[in-house]
């Protein structure tokens, strides 16, 4: 329900709104810094892409009669953590 509140608002809103960004000045591109942080906050506020990666595809690479199966998820995690920042 609320989408289709935001759809329709949309809808009717959508004049006003390209009469407003036609007298608005360009804005400066943000910074790496910027756009790093910006990422890594959506990231930490909506973790649940990341939560369904690891469910779904580490299981694959830990053995299933290991005595150490924390300690396997929790490398691969560090592995893919430094990864995806560098």
């Amino acid at each position: 329900m609320y989408l289709i509140y935001l759809g329709v608002r949309l809808i009717f809103a959508k004049h006003d709104a390209a009469e407003d960004t036609a007298h608005e000045t360009p804005t400066a591109p943000k910074s790496l810094s910027q756009l790093f942080t910006q990422g890594f906050v959506t990231n930490v506020l909506n973790p649940k892409k990341l939560v369904l990666f690891f469910v779904s595809f580490f299981p694959q690479f830990v053995v299933a009669d290991s005595p150490h199966k924390t300690l396997a998820f929790l490398v691969l995690g560090a592995a893919f953590i430094a990864m995806s920042t560098a």
